[in-house]
């Protein structure tokens, strides 16, 4: 039996806090490394507690994107910054 729920093509369900918005952050650049001290959203400060997750990730062939899963108090942030814009962007807030 079909089922019109199952489908293959039926757009997936975003999370309602998946944002990409840009943001300020404070972050330490040193050789081969970026540290993340804290970030300002909606005029509010959070200060970075742990680094949960780094990764990079590309966008065509000449954006890098540094990407981090950081925790301040009861908040995950993903965030990244773009070597093609020099900008911090909020992905996400779990």
């Amino acid at each position: 039996m079909f089922n019109p729920q199952s489908r293959w093509d039926r757009p997936t369900p975003k999370a309602k806090k998946d944002l990409h918005q840009a943001i300020e952050v404070a972050a330490l650049f040193s050789p081969g490394k970026i540290k993340p001290l804290y970030l300002t959203l909606n005029k509010q400060r959070y200060e970075i507690e742990r680094i949960n997750y780094f990764w990079k990730d590309y966008r065509g062939a000449l954006e890098k994107l540094y990407c981090f899963s950081v925790t301040s108090g009861a908040n995950i942030f993903n965030i990244y910054f773009s070597n093609h814009s020099l900008s911090w962007r909020l992905a996400k807030i779990e």
